[in-house]
Protein backbone atom coordinates (compact mmCIF):
# COMPACT_ATOMS: atom_id res chain seq x y z
CA UNK A 1 0.00 0.00 0.00
CA UNK A 2 2.54 2.25 0.91
CA UNK A 3 4.68 1.73 -2.62
CA UNK A 4 1.32 2.28 -4.23
CA UNK A 5 1.06 5.75 -2.53
CA UNK A 6 4.90 6.47 -3.69
CA UNK A 7 3.81 5.97 -6.84
CA UNK A 8 0.74 8.14 -6.58
CA UNK A 9 2.15 10.46 -5.36
CA UNK A 10 4.98 10.75 -8.06
CA UNK A 11 2.37 10.30 -11.21
CA UNK A 12 0.34 13.69 -9.14
CA UNK A 13 3.64 15.69 -9.06
CA UNK A 14 4.19 15.00 -12.68
CA UNK A 15 0.61 16.40 -13.98
CA UNK A 16 2.63 19.64 -14.54
CA UNK A 17 4.33 17.83 -17.10
CA UNK A 18 1.50 16.32 -18.84
CA UNK A 19 2.68 17.57 -22.11
CA UNK A 20 6.10 16.35 -21.38
CA UNK A 21 6.72 12.58 -21.85
CA UNK A 22 9.39 11.31 -20.26
CA UNK A 23 11.57 8.54 -21.91
CA UNK A 24 13.33 6.00 -20.04
CA UNK A 25 16.15 2.91 -21.24
CA UNK A 26 16.39 0.20 -18.59
CA UNK A 27 19.85 -1.73 -19.86
CA UNK A 28 20.58 -5.25 -18.34
CA UNK A 29 21.10 -8.68 -19.56
CA UNK A 30 18.81 -10.11 -16.52
CA UNK A 31 15.19 -10.45 -17.35
CA UNK A 32 14.09 -10.66 -13.66
CA UNK A 33 15.93 -7.42 -13.39
CA UNK A 34 14.21 -5.65 -16.50
CA UNK A 35 10.45 -6.98 -15.88
CA UNK A 36 10.91 -5.66 -11.93
CA UNK A 37 12.07 -2.36 -13.46
CA UNK A 38 9.32 -2.36 -16.21
CA UNK A 39 6.76 -3.24 -13.66
CA UNK A 40 7.22 0.13 -11.16
CA UNK A 41 8.23 1.99 -13.73
CA UNK A 42 5.13 1.97 -16.61
CA UNK A 43 2.98 2.71 -13.97
CA UNK A 44 3.23 6.25 -14.17
CA UNK A 45 1.49 8.16 -17.04
CA UNK A 46 4.73 10.74 -18.07
CA UNK A 47 6.91 7.53 -18.57
CA UNK A 48 7.78 5.12 -21.43
CA UNK A 49 10.09 2.92 -20.70
CA UNK A 50 12.55 1.12 -23.55
CA UNK A 51 14.60 -2.18 -22.63
CA UNK A 52 18.01 -3.16 -23.89
CA UNK A 53 19.50 -6.53 -23.37
CA UNK A 54 23.23 -5.04 -23.81
CA UNK A 55 25.66 -2.16 -24.40
CA UNK A 56 25.30 -2.30 -28.13
CA UNK A 57 21.87 -3.07 -28.66
CA UNK A 58 21.38 0.17 -26.07
CA UNK A 59 23.55 2.22 -28.39
CA UNK A 60 21.19 1.43 -31.22
CA UNK A 61 18.14 2.13 -29.33
CA UNK A 62 19.64 5.78 -28.31
CA UNK A 63 20.92 6.88 -31.75
CA UNK A 64 17.35 6.27 -32.91
CA UNK A 65 15.29 7.97 -29.96
CA UNK A 66 15.39 10.23 -27.29
CA UNK A 67 16.03 9.16 -23.87
CA UNK A 68 15.71 11.08 -21.05
CA UNK A 69 17.16 9.13 -18.42
CA UNK A 70 19.16 5.89 -18.89
CA UNK A 71 18.98 2.59 -15.69
CA UNK A 72 22.23 1.09 -16.53
CA UNK A 73 23.50 -2.06 -15.61
CA UNK A 74 27.13 -2.29 -14.99
CA UNK A 75 28.11 -6.60 -15.34
CA UNK A 76 27.02 -7.34 -19.05
CA UNK A 77 28.81 -9.29 -21.70
CA UNK A 78 30.65 -8.19 -24.26
CA UNK A 79 30.53 -4.20 -23.32
CA UNK A 80 29.76 -3.22 -19.73
CA UNK A 81 28.03 -0.27 -18.25
CA UNK A 82 30.88 1.36 -17.63
CA UNK A 83 32.09 1.20 -21.43
CA UNK A 84 28.93 2.39 -23.19
CA UNK A 85 28.79 5.44 -19.89
CA UNK A 86 32.26 6.62 -21.64
CA UNK A 87 30.99 6.37 -25.37
CA UNK A 88 27.38 8.42 -24.64
CA UNK A 89 29.52 11.11 -22.42
CA UNK A 90 31.79 11.55 -25.33
CA UNK A 91 29.08 12.22 -27.92
CA UNK A 92 28.12 15.81 -27.48
CA UNK A 93 24.13 14.29 -28.73
CA UNK A 94 24.29 12.20 -25.81
CA UNK A 95 26.21 13.61 -23.43
CA UNK A 96 23.19 15.07 -21.01
CA UNK A 97 21.74 12.09 -20.80
CA UNK A 98 21.28 11.53 -17.03
CA UNK A 99 22.43 7.86 -16.44
CA UNK A 100 21.91 5.74 -12.88
CA UNK A 101 23.69 2.72 -12.22
CA UNK A 102 21.99 -0.37 -11.49
CA UNK A 103 23.74 -3.52 -10.11
CA UNK A 104 25.17 -5.84 -7.90
CA UNK A 105 28.49 -4.61 -7.67
CA UNK A 106 28.75 -2.55 -3.68
CA UNK A 107 32.93 -2.06 -4.00
CA UNK A 108 33.85 1.32 -3.19
CA UNK A 109 35.79 1.35 -6.45
CA UNK A 110 33.24 0.54 -8.41
CA UNK A 111 30.96 3.25 -7.04
CA UNK A 112 33.58 5.50 -7.47
CA UNK A 113 34.30 4.65 -11.22
CA UNK A 114 31.32 4.53 -11.73
CA UNK A 115 30.62 8.56 -11.02
CA UNK A 116 33.93 9.21 -12.46
CA UNK A 117 32.65 7.97 -16.00
CA UNK A 118 29.23 10.41 -15.60
CA UNK A 119 26.67 8.71 -13.83
CA UNK A 120 24.69 11.00 -11.78
CA UNK A 121 23.55 8.35 -9.42
CA UNK A 122 24.32 4.28 -8.32
CA UNK A 123 21.58 2.25 -6.73
CA UNK A 124 22.59 -1.22 -5.58
CA UNK A 125 20.55 -4.83 -6.61
CA UNK A 126 18.79 -6.21 -5.25
CA UNK A 127 16.71 -2.00 -5.54
CA UNK A 128 14.49 -0.93 -3.18
CA UNK A 129 10.99 0.37 -5.25
CA UNK A 130 10.76 2.93 -2.55
CA UNK A 131 14.57 4.39 -3.20
CA UNK A 132 14.37 3.11 -7.21
CA UNK A 133 11.28 5.90 -8.03
CA UNK A 134 12.63 8.21 -6.22
CA UNK A 135 15.90 8.75 -7.39
CA UNK A 136 14.38 8.15 -10.87
CA UNK A 137 11.89 11.08 -9.61
CA UNK A 138 14.36 13.49 -9.00
CA UNK A 139 16.60 12.61 -12.11
CA UNK A 140 13.73 13.19 -14.40
CA UNK A 141 12.52 16.42 -12.61
CA UNK A 142 16.10 17.50 -12.77
CA UNK A 143 16.13 16.98 -16.57
CA UNK A 144 13.22 18.16 -17.00
CA UNK A 145 13.96 21.58 -15.54
CA UNK A 146 17.51 21.65 -17.53
CA UNK A 147 15.58 21.39 -20.61
CA UNK A 148 12.66 24.08 -20.06
CA UNK A 149 15.79 26.29 -18.91
CA UNK A 150 18.20 25.04 -22.23
CA UNK A 151 14.71 25.73 -24.13
CA UNK A 152 14.45 29.21 -22.54
CA UNK A 153 17.41 30.08 -23.47
CA UNK A 154 17.16 29.32 -27.20
CA UNK A 155 13.98 31.32 -27.07
CA UNK A 156 16.00 34.50 -25.52
CA UNK A 157 18.57 33.74 -28.08
CA UNK A 158 16.26 33.93 -30.88
CA UNK A 159 14.66 36.92 -29.17
CA UNK A 160 17.51 39.11 -28.63
CA UNK A 161 18.37 38.27 -32.66
CA UNK A 162 15.23 39.49 -33.45
CA UNK A 163 16.17 42.37 -31.26
CA UNK A 164 18.97 43.18 -32.92
CA UNK A 165 17.58 43.08 -36.47
CA UNK A 166 15.05 45.63 -35.09
CA UNK A 167 17.73 47.86 -34.10
CA UNK A 168 19.86 47.22 -37.69
CA UNK A 169 16.33 48.17 -39.11
CA UNK A 170 15.81 51.62 -37.05
CA UNK A 171 19.58 52.17 -37.34
CA UNK A 172 19.51 51.82 -41.25
CA UNK A 173 16.11 53.66 -41.59
CA UNK A 174 17.49 56.94 -39.53
CA UNK A 175 20.73 56.68 -41.15
CA UNK A 176 18.71 57.09 -44.38
CA UNK A 177 16.72 59.97 -43.20
CA UNK A 178 19.67 61.01 -41.63
CA UNK A 179 22.02 61.49 -44.56
CA UNK A 180 20.74 60.07 -47.52
CA UNK A 181 17.61 61.97 -47.74
CA UNK A 182 19.16 65.00 -46.69
CA UNK A 183 21.66 65.56 -49.66
CA UNK A 184 18.80 66.37 -52.41
CA UNK A 185 17.36 68.73 -50.01
CA UNK A 186 20.35 70.80 -49.94
CA UNK A 187 21.38 71.06 -53.28
CA UNK A 188 17.20 71.96 -53.62
CA UNK A 189 18.04 75.06 -50.75
CA UNK A 190 21.36 75.70 -52.43
CA UNK A 191 20.72 76.14 -55.69
CA UNK A 192 17.10 77.81 -55.05
CA UNK A 193 18.60 80.30 -52.79
CA UNK A 194 21.58 81.06 -55.53
CA UNK A 195 18.38 81.69 -57.99
CA UNK A 196 16.71 83.69 -55.85
CA UNK A 197 19.49 85.68 -54.77
CA UNK A 198 21.13 86.42 -58.31
CA UNK A 199 17.97 85.89 -60.72
CA UNK A 200 18.41 89.30 -62.59
CA UNK A 201 22.28 88.75 -63.19
CA UNK A 202 22.10 85.59 -64.56
CA UNK A 203 21.71 84.41 -67.94
CA UNK A 204 18.95 81.78 -69.15
CA UNK A 205 21.68 79.09 -69.75
CA UNK A 206 22.70 79.07 -66.30
CA UNK A 207 19.43 79.86 -64.74
CA UNK A 208 18.74 76.89 -67.06
CA UNK A 209 20.91 74.94 -65.70
CA UNK A 210 20.02 75.41 -62.05
CA UNK A 211 16.51 74.67 -63.27
CA UNK A 212 17.62 71.14 -64.45
CA UNK A 213 19.91 70.59 -61.08
CA UNK A 214 16.95 71.35 -58.95
CA UNK A 215 14.31 69.54 -60.71
CA UNK A 216 16.83 66.53 -60.69
CA UNK A 217 17.62 66.66 -56.85
CA UNK A 218 13.65 66.80 -56.46
CA UNK A 219 12.98 63.76 -58.23
CA UNK A 220 15.34 61.97 -56.85
CA UNK A 221 14.33 63.21 -53.32
CA UNK A 222 10.76 62.47 -54.52
CA UNK A 223 11.76 58.56 -55.39
CA UNK A 224 14.04 58.37 -52.37
CA UNK A 225 11.09 59.52 -49.74
CA UNK A 226 8.07 57.08 -51.76
CA UNK A 227 10.25 54.53 -51.00
CA UNK A 228 11.02 55.49 -47.81
CA UNK A 229 7.31 55.59 -46.96
CA UNK A 230 6.41 52.16 -48.27
CA UNK A 231 8.80 50.49 -46.48
CA UNK A 232 7.90 51.85 -43.41
CA UNK A 233 4.20 51.27 -44.05
CA UNK A 234 5.01 47.68 -44.53
CA UNK A 235 6.93 47.67 -41.45
CA UNK A 236 3.80 48.39 -39.92
CA UNK A 237 2.12 45.98 -41.76
CA UNK A 238 -0.11 49.29 -43.46
CA UNK A 239 0.22 48.06 -46.82
CA UNK A 240 -2.97 46.15 -47.84
CA UNK A 241 -1.95 42.99 -50.46
CA UNK A 242 -4.40 43.12 -53.06
CA UNK A 243 -3.81 40.97 -55.78
CA UNK A 244 -5.60 41.00 -59.32
CA UNK A 245 -5.90 40.30 -62.57
CA UNK A 246 -2.83 42.74 -64.33
CA UNK A 247 -1.24 43.13 -67.71
CA UNK A 248 2.38 42.89 -67.56
CA UNK A 249 3.31 45.23 -70.20
CA UNK A 250 0.41 47.60 -69.39
CA UNK A 251 2.91 48.35 -65.85
CA UNK A 252 6.10 48.20 -67.74
CA UNK A 253 4.61 50.83 -70.36
CA UNK A 254 3.89 53.01 -67.57
CA UNK A 255 7.00 52.95 -65.35
CA UNK A 256 9.32 53.27 -68.56
CA UNK A 257 7.09 56.73 -69.13
CA UNK A 258 8.12 57.61 -65.81
CA UNK A 259 11.92 57.08 -66.01
CA UNK A 260 12.01 58.11 -69.52
CA UNK A 261 13.84 61.22 -68.84
CA UNK A 262 16.50 59.56 -67.23
CA UNK A 263 17.04 57.29 -69.95
CA UNK A 264 17.35 59.93 -72.29
CA UNK A 265 19.44 62.02 -70.59
CA UNK A 266 22.21 59.01 -70.14
CA UNK A 267 21.01 58.06 -74.49
CA UNK A 268 20.08 54.49 -72.54
CA UNK A 269 18.36 52.19 -74.56
CA UNK A 270 15.10 50.73 -73.04
CA UNK A 271 14.13 47.63 -74.44
CA UNK A 272 11.37 45.02 -73.70
CA UNK A 273 10.48 42.25 -74.76
CA UNK A 274 7.70 41.19 -77.04
CA UNK A 275 6.10 38.44 -75.24
CA UNK A 276 5.37 41.20 -72.20
CA UNK A 277 1.85 41.68 -73.70
CA UNK A 278 0.85 38.06 -73.63
CA UNK A 279 1.47 37.67 -69.94
CA UNK A 280 -1.44 38.50 -67.43
CA UNK A 281 -0.51 38.42 -63.73
CA UNK A 282 -2.51 37.68 -60.34
CA UNK A 283 -0.42 40.29 -58.62
CA UNK A 284 -0.61 43.50 -56.32
CA UNK A 285 -0.93 46.32 -59.18
CA UNK A 286 1.18 48.75 -56.63
CA UNK A 287 3.55 46.08 -55.35
CA UNK A 288 4.25 45.40 -59.27
CA UNK A 289 4.29 48.96 -60.12
CA UNK A 290 7.03 49.48 -57.17
CA UNK A 291 9.50 46.26 -58.11
CA UNK A 292 9.80 47.36 -61.84
CA UNK A 293 10.28 50.71 -60.74
CA UNK A 294 13.41 50.17 -58.35
CA UNK A 295 14.64 47.42 -60.50
CA UNK A 296 14.67 49.59 -63.57
CA UNK A 297 15.66 52.12 -61.99
CA UNK A 298 18.81 50.71 -61.05
CA UNK A 299 19.41 49.15 -63.95
CA UNK A 300 19.68 52.79 -65.79
CA UNK A 301 21.33 54.40 -62.70
CA UNK A 302 24.48 52.19 -63.20
CA UNK A 303 24.75 51.19 -66.93
CA UNK A 304 27.07 54.09 -68.83
CA UNK A 305 25.56 56.11 -71.57
CA UNK A 306 25.27 54.66 -74.93
CA UNK A 307 23.80 51.36 -72.97
CA UNK A 308 21.37 49.41 -72.76
CA UNK A 309 18.12 48.76 -69.94
CA UNK A 310 15.91 45.13 -71.31
CA UNK A 311 13.05 43.96 -69.38
CA UNK A 312 11.96 40.18 -70.58
CA UNK A 313 9.97 37.14 -69.18
CA UNK A 314 9.03 33.81 -69.70
CA UNK A 315 6.54 31.59 -68.17
CA UNK A 316 8.24 28.73 -65.97
CA UNK A 317 6.16 26.01 -64.58
CA UNK A 318 3.43 25.66 -62.05
CA UNK A 319 1.83 29.43 -63.35
CA UNK A 320 4.76 31.06 -62.76
CA UNK A 321 6.19 33.90 -64.31
CA UNK A 322 10.10 35.12 -64.01
CA UNK A 323 10.46 38.77 -65.07
CA UNK A 324 14.31 39.72 -66.20
CA UNK A 325 15.42 43.13 -65.62
CA UNK A 326 19.39 43.26 -67.41
CA UNK A 327 21.73 46.02 -68.09
CA UNK A 328 24.79 46.67 -69.38
CA UNK A 329 26.26 48.73 -66.44
CA UNK A 330 29.21 48.16 -64.24
CA UNK A 331 28.29 44.51 -62.61
CA UNK A 332 28.49 43.78 -58.91
CA UNK A 333 30.89 41.68 -57.29
CA UNK A 334 29.93 38.59 -55.67
CA UNK A 335 30.41 39.67 -52.40
CA UNK A 336 28.35 42.36 -52.40
CA UNK A 337 25.71 40.23 -54.67
CA UNK A 338 24.88 38.63 -50.86
CA UNK A 339 24.64 42.07 -49.49
CA UNK A 340 22.22 43.25 -52.10
CA UNK A 341 18.62 42.22 -50.13
CA UNK A 342 19.78 42.50 -46.70
CA UNK A 343 18.57 45.99 -44.48
CA UNK A 344 21.43 45.79 -42.01
CA UNK A 345 24.30 45.83 -45.09
CA UNK A 346 24.86 49.43 -45.61
CA UNK A 347 26.00 48.75 -49.09
CA UNK A 348 26.23 52.40 -51.31
CA UNK A 349 27.66 52.46 -54.77
CA UNK A 350 27.54 55.74 -56.79
CA UNK A 351 25.91 55.13 -60.44
CA UNK A 352 27.96 56.16 -63.55
CA UNK A 353 26.41 59.28 -63.00
CA UNK A 354 27.36 59.37 -59.82
CA UNK A 355 23.86 58.66 -58.89
CA UNK A 356 23.41 58.23 -55.23
CA UNK A 357 21.39 55.25 -53.70
CA UNK A 358 20.53 53.43 -50.53
CA UNK A 359 20.01 49.86 -51.51
CA UNK A 360 16.07 50.42 -49.69
CA UNK A 361 14.74 49.93 -52.94
CA UNK A 362 16.12 46.34 -53.50
CA UNK A 363 14.62 45.65 -49.48
CA UNK A 364 11.50 46.60 -50.92
CA UNK A 365 11.13 44.31 -54.03
CA UNK A 366 12.25 41.34 -52.00
CA UNK A 367 9.56 41.82 -49.22
CA UNK A 368 6.66 43.03 -51.98
CA UNK A 369 7.93 39.36 -54.41
CA UNK A 370 8.29 37.14 -51.43
CA UNK A 371 4.49 38.82 -50.51
CA UNK A 372 3.25 36.98 -53.36
CA UNK A 373 5.24 34.05 -52.30
CA UNK A 374 7.67 34.59 -55.01
CA UNK A 375 11.79 34.64 -55.20
CA UNK A 376 14.21 37.54 -56.34
CA UNK A 377 17.96 37.18 -56.90
CA UNK A 378 20.94 38.77 -58.53
CA UNK A 379 23.75 37.47 -61.55
CA UNK A 380 25.96 39.67 -62.10
CA UNK A 381 29.50 40.30 -63.43
CA UNK A 382 31.67 42.98 -62.19
CA UNK A 383 32.31 45.40 -65.97
CA UNK A 384 29.97 42.79 -67.85
CA UNK A 385 26.66 44.46 -66.75
CA UNK A 386 23.63 42.54 -63.60
CA UNK A 387 20.45 40.58 -64.13
CA UNK A 388 18.06 40.74 -61.57
CA UNK A 389 15.65 38.23 -61.67
CA UNK A 390 11.86 37.81 -59.43
CA UNK A 391 9.11 35.92 -60.37
CA UNK A 392 5.04 36.40 -59.73
CA UNK A 393 2.26 34.62 -59.74
CA UNK A 394 0.08 34.31 -63.32
CA UNK A 395 -3.53 34.29 -63.67
CA UNK A 396 -5.61 31.40 -64.48
CA UNK A 397 -9.10 30.89 -65.16
CA UNK A 398 -10.54 29.40 -62.62
CA UNK A 399 -13.20 26.48 -64.42
CA UNK A 400 -17.20 26.90 -63.34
Amino acid sequence: MQNNLQLLDFQRDNIKKASYHFEVLIVDDILENIQLAVQVLVMQENINVSVARSGKEALNIVAKKHIDLMLLDVSMPEMDGFAVCKILKSDPKTVNIPIIFLTARIYSEDILKAFEVGAVDYIPKPFNINELVNRVKTQLELKYSRDVIENQNKLLAEQNETLKNLVSTKDKFFSIIAHDLKNPFNTLLNFSQLLCSNLHRYDFEKIEKFVKIIQDSASKGYKLLENLLEWSRSQMGRIEFRPEKINLQTVFEDISTLLSNTAISKNISLKINESLENFILFADMNMTRTILRNLISNALKFTHNYGEVKVSSRIMESNWVEICVSDTGIGISQENIAKLFRIEEHLTTKGTAQEIGTGLGLILCKEFVEKHNGKIWCESEVGRGSKFYFTLPLYVEKLL
